[in-house]
């Protein structure tokens, strides 16, 4: 009975003395990641990536890979993962867990490529990779407009007393994500050129003869009773005109009164990716079309409807260019400028109007009216007759 009692208290002690002996150790294993940049950035070229820039690349062809892009921010991504291993040493049982620690530092700025863009639900994913081992990729998202950035997507952590700021599958496992600030993004090493193109025309005025004319002006005359003028265009006196047995319209010389400046802008975009880099071409081509007072021209056409009677005027030599002036009321209503008013504090301008085949911003000072060339006789014309006077019976 002491021998078994013995040997039971060898066992126990051996189990003990082999516990004691087992060692638990943990081991860190830091990477860090590096990414040989395929172009040295321009720090002050280096811009937020936005769903807007990447759809316009995209459209032009290239592939998502050709792009270089960047991390804004510094990652550290954290995994940890037991091994326990066995054996006998010196007669003696060691037990060994090992517990090791990969901790994965993107730094701020390190070269990424991408790999796939997925859609879905007006967001935009876009799984770029930092690392040489191309099954290590990280997602960022977009979601909105254009000018929405790409952001690094992961799963949020709530707990207080984690220094973690969520989770991210890295590689095909879990990863403790952790950053300062805010979320990190991507940035684009992106060049943006372009020109301002202005085009200036001066209406040359049309006239009956083909001449051109700025100014219409007063002809001397021998007869003082007569008297030439340039005056406002009245209805009544438009009316009286057609009814001149010799009226036509392209016989009436007309003369605005008053500056009219048309402008409009336009711009032609074009996009290209060199050795990863975004090169953004933007220009933009301002046009103004000027009407100095004065300006001479033709009636075209002449509408009348519901109380208001239209004047279509040329001032150049197409007739697609047309300006409308009207008059509604009483015989003495004017011929003014017809365009589509608006209100902007933030410009000059006074409304929109369609001047050929373009609708163009409008800009005047006073409102622009039609003039023409109004020669008055004033004559004095006597009858005088003495009435004989009538007789009876005179034959």
């Amino acid at each position: 009975m002491k021998v078994k009692q013995l040997l039971v208290f060898i066992l126990v002690l051996s189990v003990f003395l082999a516990v004691w002996g087992c060692e638990t150790k943990t081991v860190y294993v830091d990477r860090i990641v590096e990414v040989e940049v395929l172009v040295e950035p321009d720090p002050d070229d280096l811009t937020p990536l936005t769903a807007g820039i990447l759809e316009r690349v995209l459209a032009k062809g290239y592939n998502i890979n050709e792009c270089q892009f960047f991390l804004s921010g510094r990652i550290q991504l954290e995994r940890s993962y037991p091994e326990e291993t066995q054996s006998l040493v010196d007669g003696g049982a060691e037990f060994r867990a090992l517990n090791t620690r990969d901790r994965i530092t993107i730094a701020d700025k390190t070269a990424g490529q991408g790999f796939s863009v997925v859609r879905y639900a007006g967001i935009t994913e876009l799984h770029v990779g930092f690392d040489e081992d191309i099954n290590y990729r990280l997602v960022f998202t977009a979601m909105g407009g254009d000018h929405s950035q790409f952001h690094l997507s992961f799963i949020s952590n709530n707990d207080s007393f984690s220094d973690a700021r969520g989770s991210v599958e890295y590689g095909g496992n879990p990863y403790q994500l952790q950053f300062s600030g805010g979320t990190p993004f991507l940035l684009v090493d992106l060049t943006q050129t372009g020109r301002l193109i202005p085009i200036r025309h001066e209406v040359p005025g049309r006239t009956i003869n083909g001449a051109r004319t700025a100014r219409p002006a007063a002809r001397p005359t021998s007869r003082s009773a007569a008297s030439e003028s340039t005056v406002p265009l009245t209805l009544s006196m438009f009316n009286r005109l057609r009814n001149a047995d010799n009226f036509a319209l392209d016989r009436l010389q007309l003369f605005l009164s008053g500056r009219i400046v048309l402008e409009t802008e336009d711009h032609s975009e074009d996009i290209n990716v060199v050795n990863g880099k975004i090169i953004l071409k933007d220009d933009h081509t301002r046009e103004e079309i000027i009407f100095n007072d004065r300006t001479a021209g033709l009636a075209y056409n002449v509408v009348s409807n519901a109380g208001e009677t239209r004047l279509i005027l040329l001032f150049d030599q197409d007739d697609n260019n047309q300006l409308v002036f009207s008059a509604s009321g009483g015989p003495n209503s004017q011929f003014f400028l017809r365009f589509d008013p608006s209100s902007d504090p933030q410009s000059d301008t006074r409304g929109r109007l369609n001047y050929g085949r373009s609708n163009y911003r409008v800009r005047f000072s006073g409102m622009p009216f039609i003039m023409i060339n109004l020669t008055q006789e004033d004559e004095d014309v006597l009858n005088a007759y003495t009435v004989p006077g009538r007789i009876i019976g005179d034959s």
